[in-house]
Protein backbone atom coordinates (compact mmCIF):
# COMPACT_ATOMS: atom_id res chain seq x y z
CA UNK A 1 0.00 0.00 0.00
CA UNK A 2 1.03 3.34 -1.04
CA UNK A 3 -0.03 7.25 0.27
CA UNK A 4 1.43 10.12 -2.14
CA UNK A 5 0.35 13.75 -1.37
CA UNK A 6 1.25 16.33 -4.07
CA UNK A 7 -0.58 19.86 -3.65
CA UNK A 8 -3.36 19.00 -1.59
CA UNK A 9 -4.40 15.62 -3.97
CA UNK A 10 -3.61 12.02 -3.36
CA UNK A 11 -4.34 8.71 -4.62
CA UNK A 12 -4.08 5.64 -2.73
CA UNK A 13 -4.57 2.05 -4.81
CA UNK A 14 -5.18 -0.92 -2.30
CA UNK A 15 -6.94 -4.18 -3.11
CA UNK A 16 -9.62 -3.25 -6.04
CA UNK A 17 -10.46 0.03 -5.37
CA UNK A 18 -8.90 3.13 -6.72
CA UNK A 19 -9.41 5.99 -4.41
CA UNK A 20 -8.83 9.71 -4.87
CA UNK A 21 -8.90 12.20 -1.46
CA UNK A 22 -9.18 15.84 -1.35
CA UNK A 23 -8.31 18.02 1.27
CA UNK A 24 -10.90 19.55 3.57
CA UNK A 25 -9.25 23.22 3.75
CA UNK A 26 -7.55 25.49 1.79
CA UNK A 27 -5.57 26.51 4.50
CA UNK A 28 -6.23 29.90 3.71
CA UNK A 29 -6.12 33.06 5.87
CA UNK A 30 -6.42 36.83 6.06
CA UNK A 31 -2.72 37.36 6.38
CA UNK A 32 -0.37 37.76 3.73
CA UNK A 33 4.07 37.30 3.95
CA UNK A 34 4.21 41.04 5.13
CA UNK A 35 7.01 43.04 2.68
CA UNK A 36 10.05 41.48 0.37
CA UNK A 37 10.85 38.42 1.43
CA UNK A 38 8.61 38.56 4.75
CA UNK A 39 6.68 35.01 4.71
CA UNK A 40 5.60 31.65 6.82
CA UNK A 41 6.22 28.42 7.57
CA UNK A 42 3.28 26.07 8.77
CA UNK A 43 1.84 22.31 9.28
CA UNK A 44 -1.41 21.89 9.18
CA UNK A 45 -3.48 18.67 9.87
CA UNK A 46 -6.47 17.48 9.24
CA UNK A 47 -8.42 14.59 7.49
CA UNK A 48 -8.73 13.97 3.77
CA UNK A 49 -12.48 13.14 1.98
CA UNK A 50 -12.22 10.36 -0.18
CA UNK A 51 -13.75 9.45 -3.19
CA UNK A 52 -13.81 6.56 -4.81
CA UNK A 53 -13.80 6.73 -8.67
CA UNK A 54 -12.86 3.04 -9.52
CA UNK A 55 -15.00 0.02 -7.89
CA UNK A 56 -12.36 -2.84 -8.79
CA UNK A 57 -9.45 -2.35 -10.88
CA UNK A 58 -8.12 -6.22 -11.22
CA UNK A 59 -11.02 -7.05 -14.05
CA UNK A 60 -11.21 -6.15 -17.37
CA UNK A 61 -12.25 -3.97 -18.08
CA UNK A 62 -12.12 -1.95 -14.33
CA UNK A 63 -15.43 -2.51 -12.87
CA UNK A 64 -16.45 1.07 -12.49
CA UNK A 65 -20.67 0.86 -12.15
CA UNK A 66 -20.66 4.39 -9.42
CA UNK A 67 -18.72 7.33 -8.22
CA UNK A 68 -18.76 7.46 -4.81
CA UNK A 69 -17.90 10.79 -2.82
CA UNK A 70 -16.91 10.55 1.12
CA UNK A 71 -16.75 6.87 0.85
CA UNK A 72 -13.75 4.72 1.07
CA UNK A 73 -13.66 0.74 -0.17
CA UNK A 74 -10.46 0.42 1.05
CA UNK A 75 -10.39 -1.85 4.40
CA UNK A 76 -6.97 -1.02 4.78
CA UNK A 77 -7.74 2.87 4.74
CA UNK A 78 -10.38 2.80 7.57
CA UNK A 79 -8.42 0.33 9.78
CA UNK A 80 -5.24 2.36 9.40
CA UNK A 81 -6.89 5.71 9.75
CA UNK A 82 -5.49 7.28 6.54
CA UNK A 83 -8.49 9.64 5.90
CA UNK A 84 -7.74 11.10 9.37
CA UNK A 85 -4.49 12.44 8.76
CA UNK A 86 -4.25 12.18 4.71
CA UNK A 87 -5.41 16.25 4.23
CA UNK A 88 -2.11 17.19 6.11
CA UNK A 89 0.09 19.25 4.96
CA UNK A 90 2.91 22.13 5.27
CA UNK A 91 2.39 25.28 3.76
CA UNK A 92 4.88 28.60 2.86
CA UNK A 93 4.38 32.08 2.05
CA UNK A 94 6.52 34.45 0.81
CA UNK A 95 6.08 38.26 0.13
CA UNK A 96 6.81 40.33 -3.18
CA UNK A 97 5.11 43.52 -1.87
CA UNK A 98 3.56 44.63 1.09
CA UNK A 99 0.25 43.44 0.22
CA UNK A 100 1.50 40.53 -2.51
CA UNK A 101 2.63 37.77 -1.30
CA UNK A 102 2.73 33.98 -3.50
CA UNK A 103 1.68 30.94 -1.24
CA UNK A 104 1.65 27.40 -1.32
CA UNK A 105 -1.08 25.56 0.15
CA UNK A 106 -1.53 22.31 -1.19
CA UNK A 107 -2.08 24.36 -4.33
CA UNK A 108 0.69 27.37 -5.57
CA UNK A 109 -0.81 30.91 -5.84
CA UNK A 110 -0.91 34.34 -5.44
CA UNK A 111 -2.42 36.33 -2.47
CA UNK A 112 -3.66 40.43 -2.08
CA UNK A 113 -4.64 41.77 1.13
CA UNK A 114 -7.12 44.06 -0.01
CA UNK A 115 -8.12 46.09 3.48
CA UNK A 116 -5.81 45.75 7.06
CA UNK A 117 -2.60 45.39 7.71
CA UNK A 118 -0.36 42.15 9.20
CA UNK A 119 -0.20 42.41 12.70
CA UNK A 120 -2.68 45.52 13.13
CA UNK A 121 -6.19 45.09 15.23
CA UNK A 122 -9.41 45.06 12.94
CA UNK A 123 -10.89 44.15 9.86
CA UNK A 124 -8.51 42.64 7.31
CA UNK A 125 -9.35 40.84 4.16
CA UNK A 126 -7.41 38.86 1.13
CA UNK A 127 -8.56 37.74 -2.29
CA UNK A 128 -6.22 34.49 -3.35
CA UNK A 129 -5.99 32.56 -6.80
CA UNK A 130 -4.02 29.34 -7.89
CA UNK A 131 -3.39 25.94 -9.20
CA UNK A 132 -2.19 22.43 -8.25
CA UNK A 133 -1.23 19.40 -10.47
CA UNK A 134 -0.80 15.84 -9.91
CA UNK A 135 0.51 12.76 -11.14
CA UNK A 136 0.54 9.58 -9.95
CA UNK A 137 1.17 5.69 -11.05
CA UNK A 138 0.36 3.22 -8.27
CA UNK A 139 -0.20 -1.02 -8.49
CA UNK A 140 -1.63 -3.80 -6.63
CA UNK A 141 2.00 -5.36 -5.70
CA UNK A 142 5.32 -4.95 -6.29
CA UNK A 143 5.09 -5.60 -9.84
CA UNK A 144 3.75 -2.67 -11.76
CA UNK A 145 2.85 -5.37 -14.68
CA UNK A 146 0.08 -6.84 -12.42
CA UNK A 147 -2.18 -3.95 -12.74
CA UNK A 148 -1.38 -0.64 -12.23
CA UNK A 149 -3.60 2.70 -12.10
CA UNK A 150 -2.00 6.11 -13.83
CA UNK A 151 -3.69 9.39 -12.76
CA UNK A 152 -3.24 12.74 -13.78
CA UNK A 153 -5.09 15.71 -12.00
CA UNK A 154 -5.26 19.44 -12.49
CA UNK A 155 -7.40 22.13 -10.65
CA UNK A 156 -7.51 25.65 -10.05
CA UNK A 157 -8.84 27.44 -6.93
CA UNK A 158 -9.90 31.08 -6.32
CA UNK A 159 -11.75 32.91 -3.19
CA UNK A 160 -11.62 35.21 -0.67
CA UNK A 161 -10.61 35.45 3.48
CA UNK A 162 -12.14 37.86 5.70
CA UNK A 163 -11.32 38.25 9.32
CA UNK A 164 -11.23 40.78 12.28
CA UNK A 165 -8.05 40.69 14.78
CA UNK A 166 -8.42 41.53 18.24
CA UNK A 167 -5.56 42.73 20.80
CA UNK A 168 -4.83 39.46 22.82
CA UNK A 169 -3.60 39.20 19.94
CA UNK A 170 -5.91 36.49 17.90
CA UNK A 171 -7.91 36.74 15.17
CA UNK A 172 -11.23 35.04 13.94
CA UNK A 173 -11.77 34.79 10.09
CA UNK A 174 -14.00 33.36 7.13
CA UNK A 175 -12.65 31.62 4.45
CA UNK A 176 -14.60 30.40 1.24
CA UNK A 177 -13.32 29.06 -1.89
CA UNK A 178 -14.09 27.15 -5.38
CA UNK A 179 -11.82 24.18 -6.39
CA UNK A 180 -12.39 22.23 -9.33
CA UNK A 181 -10.67 20.64 -11.95
CA UNK A 182 -10.12 17.17 -14.11
CA UNK A 183 -8.78 14.00 -13.54
CA UNK A 184 -7.15 11.55 -16.65
CA UNK A 185 -7.28 8.04 -14.92
CA UNK A 186 -5.74 5.31 -16.86
CA UNK A 187 -5.85 1.38 -15.90
CA UNK A 188 -3.26 -0.70 -16.95
CA UNK A 189 -3.19 -5.24 -16.38
CA UNK A 190 -0.14 -6.72 -17.65
CA UNK A 191 1.35 -3.41 -19.58
CA UNK A 192 -1.96 -3.77 -21.53
CA UNK A 193 -4.43 -0.67 -20.95
CA UNK A 194 -7.91 -2.01 -19.48
CA UNK A 195 -9.67 1.46 -18.94
CA UNK A 196 -9.31 5.09 -19.68
CA UNK A 197 -11.50 7.72 -17.70
CA UNK A 198 -11.60 11.36 -17.87
CA UNK A 199 -13.35 13.11 -15.04
CA UNK A 200 -13.66 16.40 -13.91
CA UNK A 201 -15.02 17.96 -10.41
CA UNK A 202 -16.44 20.35 -8.32
CA UNK A 203 -15.09 21.51 -4.66
CA UNK A 204 -16.27 24.50 -2.31
CA UNK A 205 -14.79 25.26 0.49
CA UNK A 206 -16.00 26.91 3.63
CA UNK A 207 -14.22 27.55 6.77
CA UNK A 208 -14.17 29.45 9.96
CA UNK A 209 -11.60 28.86 12.13
CA UNK A 210 -9.32 31.15 15.03
CA UNK A 211 -5.81 32.11 14.39
CA UNK A 212 -3.95 32.97 17.72
CA UNK A 213 -0.53 34.26 18.33
CA UNK A 214 2.20 36.35 16.41
CA UNK A 215 5.56 35.23 15.03
CA UNK A 216 4.88 31.57 16.68
CA UNK A 217 1.46 31.44 15.83
CA UNK A 218 -1.17 28.35 16.07
CA UNK A 219 -5.02 27.96 14.51
CA UNK A 220 -8.06 25.99 14.63
CA UNK A 221 -10.38 25.86 12.40
CA UNK A 222 -13.74 23.86 10.79
CA UNK A 223 -15.06 23.65 7.69
CA UNK A 224 -17.60 22.59 5.70
CA UNK A 225 -17.01 20.65 2.04
CA UNK A 226 -19.54 20.14 -1.13
CA UNK A 227 -17.84 17.85 -3.93
CA UNK A 228 -19.47 17.09 -6.94
CA UNK A 229 -17.47 14.08 -9.07
CA UNK A 230 -18.66 13.48 -12.75
CA UNK A 231 -17.44 10.74 -15.07
CA UNK A 232 -18.58 7.77 -17.31
CA UNK A 233 -18.53 4.00 -17.07
CA UNK A 234 -17.50 1.60 -19.51
CA UNK A 235 -20.28 1.94 -21.46
CA UNK A 236 -19.97 5.62 -21.64
CA UNK A 237 -23.14 6.28 -19.53
CA UNK A 238 -22.64 9.30 -17.14
CA UNK A 239 -21.53 8.27 -13.41
CA UNK A 240 -22.11 11.20 -10.88
CA UNK A 241 -22.02 11.47 -7.20
CA UNK A 242 -22.10 14.54 -4.70
CA UNK A 243 -21.89 14.75 -1.16
CA UNK A 244 -21.61 17.25 1.92
CA UNK A 245 -18.45 16.82 3.99
CA UNK A 246 -17.25 18.53 7.63
CA UNK A 247 -13.52 18.47 8.46
CA UNK A 248 -11.26 20.01 11.20
CA UNK A 249 -7.64 21.95 11.44
CA UNK A 250 -5.11 22.08 13.38
CA UNK A 251 -2.18 24.09 12.55
CA UNK A 252 1.16 25.87 13.93
CA UNK A 253 4.16 27.65 12.43
CA UNK A 254 6.17 30.54 12.37
CA UNK A 255 6.18 33.93 10.57
CA UNK A 256 8.76 36.45 9.79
Amino acid sequence: MKIINYVGLALLLTHCASVVRLPTSTGQTPVVGGGFLGGKIGLDISRSIPVTVINDVTTNPPTRNAIKVGQDDNVIGDVTGIDAFAGSRFELSLGLLQRLDIYYTGALGARFMVFGKNGEKGWKGTVFAGASGYGQTDSTGSDPNVTSTQTQMSATEYGFSVGRRFDDPFMLYLTLASRGGKADIKVTSNSTETGSYKDEFDHYIGSFGLLFGESFFGKVEVSGNYIEWRGQDNSNNTLKDSSTEFGATAGFGYMW
